[in-house]
């Protein structure tokens, strides 16, 4: 069971969308006005320039629990290179290279680092594209694997890997309302996930804390849900139940640059029960996720 819960903790860090959602065609994240904020209000659009290049790194530590088993997983990092090959009315198509990606040990974690790193080094140098438009949603995302490969798709063993690649992404772009806002404003997004198989729902609250030109302040709250379902991983089937998941973050974001500065905690519970199972193992993941330039 502690081994299944590892597992399930990598996937938590890259829950992807789920498949109506996926692909070339995804759909905006459902967004609603709370509140405009205070005057003076504006349009809050990305504008990169054609050409502009940005580093991120992405850390992310994880603490996976089942039952009372359990504890810290090594800190994962990985370092993103974001250009804007081209813009448009339509947006700016972005290319972004993954530089590196690994896992950095920790004294606490029951896990070593080399146990995870066959995977995350195969990382280096896939490419993820997609257009950011104005608002900032992401279009015709796709993950190619290096240019020497000729755009091929990626080897088997990278799944995960990639669907963390995939959602770090989805963390850097914040949707903005087509409304005028100011400080105070206050919006929700809603968008589906699937995770090892468990379909769930996010919905993010943002509030816009300030404007300074084009650099943008925002706290955000998370709460996910899904409802009870039966998953498979691999042969195994499992029932899931009692699926809720909390966040809160501050981030920073430059509209011109796509310069990000955000700290992000999220915990998420679940019962699972296998069968032959007496009874469900409680399941506890905490992840923290800090992003920064590099």
């Amino acid at each position: 069971m502690y081994r299944r819960v590892l597992l399930i903790a990598l996937a938590v860090i890259g829950c992807k969308k789920s498949d109506d959602e996926d692909g070339k065609n995804i759909r905006p994240p459902d967004l609603q006005i709370v509140s405009t904020g205070n005057e003076p209000r504006r349009v809050l659009r990305y504008q990169l320039a054609k050409g502009n290049a940005s580093k991120l790194e992405l850390a992310s530590d994880v603490e996976a629990y089942a039952d009372d088993m359990g504890g810290p997983m090594p800190t994962f990092v990985m370092d993103l290179a974001i250009t804007a090959e081209d813009t448009s009315k339509a947006g700016a198509k972005l290319r972004t290279t993954v530089i590196d990606m690994q896992a950095r040990e920790k004294d606490e974690s029951r896990v070593a680092a080399n146990a995870l790193g066959g995977p995350l080094e195969g990382m280096r140098g896939i490419v993820l594209t997609a257009t950011l438009t104005p608002t900032g949603r992401l279009r015709d995302s796709m993950i190619v694997t290096r240019p020497e490969n000729g755009g091929k798709p990626p080897p088997k063993g990278l799944e995960t890997p990639l669907a963390m690649l995939s959602s770090s992404f989805e963390n850097v772009a914040m949707p903005l309302p087509d409304e005028a806002v100011g400080v105070g404003a206050m919006w929700r997004s809603s968008r589906a996930l699937e995770q090892q198989g468990m379909k769930l729902t996010a919905v993010n609250t943002v509030t816009l804390v300030s404007i300074d030109g084009d650099k943008l302040a925002f706290d955000l709250d998370t709460e996910i849900h899904g409802d009870d379902q039966t998953v498979k991983q691999g042969d195994l089937t499992v029932d899931v139940k009692d699926i809720t998941g909390t966040g809160t973050g501050k981030t920073t974001v430059d509209l011109k640059t796509l310069s990000v500065t955000s700290e992000l905690s999220a915990e998420l519970r679940s019962a699972m029960q296998s069968p032959g199972e007496a009874k469900p193992t409680q399941m506890r993941l905490a992840i923290k996720t800090h992003i920064a330039p590099h």
